[in-house]
């Protein structure tokens, strides 16, 4: 069955992270907009809001960052753990070497 012109595709490798990076440069472009907002605006209230929104975003960034390098750092550990030690596969070979 083809999927339909509208599906989202899910990508099998674990490597492909193309949303999180989009969601971090949003969240990084959308507190300089509010900045930006804050800095244009004459009324205190709205200034303050834009400041908060700003903030909020930098948040967002913030965790965002920090998730994607605990998925990586999970995903790094996974790879060690699963790694056969069968000279075939390579990793007994590559600890040789590095010795």
């Amino acid at each position: 069955m083809r999927p339909s012109a509208g599906a989202i595709r899910v990508s099998a490798d674990p490597s492909f992270r193309a949303g999180a990076v989009m969601s971090l440069q949003l969240y990084r472009d959308e507190a300089v907009r509010q900045r930006s907002a804050a800095e244009a605006s004459t009324l205190q209230n709205v200034r303050e809001r834009c400041e908060r929104a700003a903030q909020a975003w930098d948040a967002l960034a913030v965790r965002s960052e920090r998730a994607d390098a605990a998925r990586s750092k999970a995903a790094s550990e996974k790879l060690l753990l699963n790694s056969s030690e069968n000279p075939d596969r390579g990793l007994a070979a590559s600890i040789q070497r590095e010795s």
